[in-house]
Protein backbone atom coordinates (compact mmCIF):
# COMPACT_ATOMS: atom_id res chain seq x y z
CA UNK A 1 0.00 0.00 0.00
CA UNK A 2 1.00 3.24 -0.86
CA UNK A 3 1.13 6.57 1.24
CA UNK A 4 -1.97 8.48 0.64
CA UNK A 5 -2.10 12.41 0.14
CA UNK A 6 -3.97 13.63 2.82
CA UNK A 7 -3.97 17.60 3.08
CA UNK A 8 -2.39 20.12 0.59
CA UNK A 9 -2.69 23.57 1.32
CA UNK A 10 -0.80 27.00 0.42
CA UNK A 11 -0.80 29.67 2.40
CA UNK A 12 0.44 33.31 0.71
CA UNK A 13 2.23 35.38 3.37
CA UNK A 14 2.88 38.73 2.07
CA UNK A 15 3.08 39.38 -2.05
CA UNK A 16 4.96 36.56 -3.67
CA UNK A 17 6.11 34.21 -0.32
CA UNK A 18 4.55 31.51 0.66
CA UNK A 19 3.99 28.21 3.11
CA UNK A 20 3.20 24.99 1.57
CA UNK A 21 2.39 21.87 4.06
CA UNK A 22 2.29 18.71 2.39
CA UNK A 23 0.68 15.43 4.76
CA UNK A 24 0.70 11.60 3.81
CA UNK A 25 -0.85 9.12 5.67
CA UNK A 26 1.58 5.71 5.68
CA UNK A 27 1.05 2.30 5.70
CA UNK A 28 3.26 1.62 8.67
CA UNK A 29 4.86 3.90 10.92
CA UNK A 30 8.48 5.27 10.07
CA UNK A 31 11.36 3.34 11.89
CA UNK A 32 11.92 5.36 15.68
CA UNK A 33 8.33 6.65 15.11
CA UNK A 34 4.81 5.65 16.72
CA UNK A 35 2.40 7.39 14.26
CA UNK A 36 1.59 7.24 10.68
CA UNK A 37 2.26 10.58 9.25
CA UNK A 38 5.05 12.04 7.09
CA UNK A 39 4.99 15.95 6.66
CA UNK A 40 6.57 18.61 4.75
CA UNK A 41 6.30 22.11 5.82
CA UNK A 42 8.37 24.56 3.16
CA UNK A 43 8.42 28.16 3.64
CA UNK A 44 11.58 28.59 1.85
CA UNK A 45 10.71 27.12 -1.26
CA UNK A 46 9.60 30.80 -2.55
CA UNK A 47 13.56 30.92 -2.46
CA UNK A 48 14.51 28.50 -4.48
CA UNK A 49 12.06 29.24 -7.14
CA UNK A 50 12.71 32.47 -7.40
CA UNK A 51 16.49 32.07 -7.62
CA UNK A 52 17.25 33.04 -4.35
CA UNK A 53 19.56 31.95 -1.47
Amino acid sequence: MKALERVRTRVNLSGTPFAELVLWRLPVPLSGCTHRFKYRPDIERWNRENGNP
